[in-house]
């Protein structure tokens, strides 16, 4: 991606795994959800003589939002070093999150760029930091269907999507498999619900990240219809989550802000670089199979990359604006990004 920027993208793990991103508790015993007012706590190593508390808003842990909690204190611990005090806070949807952010209720966060892009239609100063890695979703489709992975098998059947980045991605590969972008029929699906609904027959296909793809097919309940995490082209190429805050908060706080995003690149340099160690240190957090979860993790932290390129934000308007129709116009790289990102980028990869 960019200078030191996109990796080849090999198979993905969590989405979103992503997801991106699922519900994984990155935190273990640490994290509690926003309606407590809790957030993670900081283990305590050596750091500057003062931290200032940066609090991000996200859905979950999960190799999705790796590069965000792969940095703290007791994993790389990036954040304290450069002077940050990371509060990991939870809510229930996405939407929520946003609303936390306008609200002030927490500083950043991480999520898909559709609620980046509405904001910014509607007239409100937001900006992305960096990216969390290339797309990591997969449409699954029941075990109980035939299928010829063309778009054709998606006609007439009910797709279950737990928001509209998902919905949108869906409305792209049929559009890109000359059909309408209605040809499918789109059921709202809540992350815990998605996998019980695809096993009751509720709906017949399913846009979900890791780990529910890698459960879904060790345990029968459905198998791989198309695979984001291995596709050159354009939906392989939209960036899986963002982080993003408001442009005020920013450009009031560059130094926080420079070194966020600093620590966010670092974090996924080092994934990437060793993703087996990454991996590792992500099934830590992770319950279940260890080893399961370690090959899992693994592969998410191979797309990890923080910068987001033209291309990146051009890709992100097709799948978005055009076919998802979430905003009525595309917006500009410099409108997507802040403007201290590439600094920080170039500081990250010793530029």
């Amino acid at each position: 991606m960019g200078s030191y920027g996109r990796r080849p993208r090999g198979w993905w793990s969590v989405v979103g795994a992503v997801a991106l991103i699922a519900t994984v508790s990155a935190c273990g015993s640490s994290g509690k959800s926003a309606a407590s007012g809790q957030s993670s706590a900081s283990a305590s190593q050596s750091s500057p003589a003062k931290l200032e508390t940066v609090r991000i808003g996200l859905i979950q842990d999960q190799p999705l939002y790796g590069a965000v909690w792969l940095g703290q204190d007791d994993l790389y611990g990036t954040f304290r070093k450069q002077g940050i005090d990371l509060k990991l806070v939870y809510y229930p949807t996405g939407t929520a999150v946003a609303a936390a952010v306008f609200s002030g209720d927490v500083d950043l966060a991480i999520g898909n760029a559709a609620p980046v892009i509405s904001a910014i239609d509607q007239g409100q100063q937001v900006s992305a930091l960096g990216s969390g890695g290339t797309n990591a979703q997969v449409i699954l489709a029941s075990s109980k269907l035939t299928t010829t992975g063309k778009a054709q098998d998606l006609v007439g059947k009910k797709v279950g999507s737990s928001g509209p980045f998902s919905t949108a991605m869906v409305q792209e590969a049929l559009v890109q498999g000359g059909l309408s972008a209605t040809a499918a029929s789109i059921v709202n699906v809540t992350v815990p619900g998605s996998l019980p609904a695809l096993q009751a027959g509720q709906i017949d296909y399913l846009i979900t990240g890791d780990p529910y793809v890698g459960q879904a097919v060790d345990q029968g309940i459905g198998k791989i219809w198309r695979d984001f995490r291995v596709e050159t082209g354009s939906l392989g190429k939209v960036p899986n989550t963002v982080v993003w805050g408001k442009t005020s908060y920013l450009t009031g706080n560059p130094a926080i802000a420079a070194g966020f995003t600093k620590a966010l690149c670092q974090n996924s340099n080092m994934a990437s670089a060793n993703p087996s160690q990454a991996g590792a240190s992500m099934a830590s957090k992770m319950p279940g199979d260890k080893a399961s979860n370690t090959t899992l993790a693994a592969a998410a932290a191979k797309l990890m990359h923080c910068e987001i390129s033209q291309e990146d934000v051009a890709t992100t308007n097709e799948v978005i604006v055009t076919v998802g129709k979430s905003a009525p116009k595309t917006v500009t790289y410099d409108q997507f990004v802040w403007s201290g990102a590439p600094a920080a980028w170039a500081s990250a990869s010793g530029k």
